[in-house]
């Protein structure tokens, strides 16, 4: 092994904890992204597939005449251009009155074909089909529906116009079969065709041959209300899932069915046209996919931004620390590219492992994760995980990119410098006043250790810059992932009351990733603070200082940063909680209670807390001999 592979292999090891921080720091930006980034990918995809194995109908066509479509009308859609399968059906929105509860039951009737269709099928939960006159199907309960069991009697009460006169018949109607709609997927209700702004309280199926007979035999032939069609997708074949790349959110797949939908309307039937844009259920799942996108482009911004600083920050000190080795190497006449190159190495060794240990983890795990939130609101298919890599590998190539251009400049500004300097450490910068300093009312009051305090705080303003963007980066996500807890609780009616059980989860996940974030930034930063002050705690120890107290010097400066970056990350999340609210649609920032604030400052400094704890054997082991030699 050469002695340059030798030296870079000892400089990763001797900066061996600031590379793992710093990939770690990483790791957890870029799987919160590529997890976050696949999410509504994964959630179509997994819906997708359910629609494509239950056949769904890609046309609802509805009759407008009240004889429904004729035998001639149905062949015509058959035969229309991009037309697959055909089937005809009746479906009616009614106000039924049950009379063992004396009330208007809002009901929808579907009359199917007594073969399990070929369109849209219904997966039987519970019982069997309807093979007697006056059995049923019932759709499975949600909110809205009632919950019906398997042998139940539902006692109906219809006015039937007999000879021009309405004489109410109660129908005795016994449940065979529970069933579920794959259309049908919103547990909080689906709304009537008839009056949107009302919820079905039952939705029976019947088969042909158990609708009572009589009935036929007074109004004739049931008429066939629906025609359900499916659309040739692709030039060969209909939408298939598993062999196709498109799936029923696609702009391909809602194109060619508009396509046909068009042509459908030129024929001049008696009927309204629907796709499945204009089904509750699909509308309502495309809509959460659309806000989960908002959070996912939104959220990674202050990851990325973050985790960049970090990057830029140890990669920094590690080459200043370095000084020494980079003087030695150029004066043995090693290039400036081959000095370079060794850094741009450590830089990328730890940014590379970062990106495929993130990509590989919150890929699958984050969806997996969240995607069970989902059951709260809709009935659920099995998830079917999709690689959707995009916002994971841009925030990955990000953060090499980041790392490599900083570490090129920060090394080529130090081969400036001649080998005689660059031997020597660099020279502290002269002292002078600090602005607090001049604010005499509070400075004569404050006692030594705190002057102390605040004139290293003030000293090295690259360490209290970073940290304070770092705790304010990280207080605003945290902040931000509460706050949307708080304004999906604040919403009422319909969907979204639901909504807080399906954004909780991510929330969650915001939080617990921004204080991981806080923790492995505040200790990679508080980590090289102590290695840069190794001599001047060793100093304090001298000096006869003891141990809590020398540990509280520096603490003591990381509490009062944090607390800079706590406020000004507050600030920054009501700023990251309004674009959320604005592009969410819903919700406002006055939504967010005022324990929160409190909250998501409790909880960024319990994790500093935690940091501190960790360094303290770090500052307790200084060794006051070594660390008090001169430099020769």
């Amino acid at each position: 092994m050469s002695a340059y592979i030798k030296n870079i292999f000892r400089s990763i090891k001797h900066n061996l904890g600031k590379l793992i921080s710093l990939t770690f720091i990483a790791i957890i930006g870029i799987a919160f992204v590529a997890g976050l980034g696949t999410l509504s990918s994964t959630i179509e995809a997994s819906y997708s597939a359910s629609f494509h194995d239950h056949k769904v109908a890609d046309l609802t066509i509805k009759s407008t005449n009240v004889s429904g479509f004729t035998e001639k009308e149905i062949s015509q859609i058959e035969e229309t251009e991009g037309v697959s399968v055909v089937s005809a059906l009746t479906s009616v929105d009614l106000a039924l009155t049950l009379p063992d509860m004396d009330e208007v039951v809002n009901t929808r009737l579907y009359v199917i074909p007594d073969d399990p269709m070929d369109i849209t099928t219904l997966d039987l939960v519970d019982g069997a089909r309807p093979d007697e006159p006056f059995e049923i199907m019932v759709e499975r309960h949600n909110e809205s529906l009632t919950a019906h069991e398997v042998g139940d009697t539902i006692h109906v009460t219809y006015p039937l116009e007999i000879f021009g006169q309405q004489i109410p018949i109660t129908f005795n109607l016994t449940v065979s079969g529970i069933v579920g709609n794959p259309l049908i997927l919103l547990k909080t209700g689906e709304p009537m065709l008839t009056n949107p702004d009302e919820t079905l309280n039952d939705i029976i199926y019947i088969t042909e041959s158990s609708f009572p007979s009589f009935i036929s035999s007074l109004y004739g032939a049931i008429p066939k209300t629906d025609v359900y069609v499916r659309v040739t997708i692709n030039d060969s074949s209909t939408l298939t899932f598993a062999e196709s790349d498109y799936s029923y959110y696609s702009h391909h797949y809602l194109d060619r069915v508009n396509e046909v939908k068009e042509r459908v309307n030129e024929l001049g039937i008696e009927a309204e046209v629907l796709t499945l844009e204009q089904n509750a259920s699909y509308m309502t799942l495309g809509g959460y996919c659309d806000k989960i996108d908002v959070i996912a482009l939104i959220f990674p911004l202050f990851f990325i931004l973050v985790v960049a600083l970090v990057v830029l920050t140890t990669m920094v000190r590690t080459v200043d620390e370095e000084r020494p080795q980079i003087a030695c190497m150029k004066s043995l006449g090693m290039s400036d590219k081959k000095i370079v190159m060794k850094y741009v190495f450590m830089a990328l060794s730890a940014t590379l492992i970062a990106a495929g240990v993130g990509l590989a983890i919150g890929l699958p795990v984050l969806p997996s994760v969240i995607y069970p939130a989902f059951s709260t609101l809709l009935y659920s298919p099995e998830m079917v995980w999709i690689l959707s890599p995009v916002a994971g590998i841009i925030a990955a190539l990000g953060i090499i990119l980041v790392s490599v251009i900083v570490t090129v400049y920060v090394v080529l500004k130090q081969l400036k410098e001649r080998p005689a300097s660059l031997l020597l450490p660099k020279a502290p910068k002269a002292g002078h006043k600090t602005w607090i300093e001049k604010i005499k009312i509070i400075w004569n009051h404050l006692s030594f250790k705190y002057k102390s305090c605040l004139r290293n705080i003030f000293r090295y303003k690259t360490h209290l810059i970073m940290t304070i963007i770092s705790v304010a980066g990280s207080t605003a996500l945290v902040f931000a992932g509460l706050g949307l807890v708080d304004i999906a609780n604040a919403l009422e009616g319909g969907n979204y009351a639901t909504l807080k059980d399906t954004i909780g989860p991510i929330a969650t996940v915001v939080v617990v990733f921004a204080l991981l974030l806080t923790v492995f930034v505040v200790y990679n930063l508080t980590n090289m603070n102590i290695g840069e002050r190794e001599r001047e705690l060793a100093t304090l120890k001298v000096l006869g200082y003891k141990d809590h107290e020398v540990t509280m010097y520096i603490y003591r400066e990381i509490f009062i940063m944090a607390v800079m970056g706590i406020i000004i990350g507050l600030g920054l999340g009501c700023l990251l909680i309004w674009f959320l609210t604005y592009y969410l649609e819903f919700g406002a920032l006055s939504d967010v209670q005022w324990w929160n604030y409190i909250g998501s400052a409790l909880l960024v400094v319990a994790f500093i807390f935690i940091v501190d704890a960790l360094l303290t054997p770090k500052i307790l082991k200084i060794d006051m001999t070594g660390s008090l030699k001169s430099v020769e």
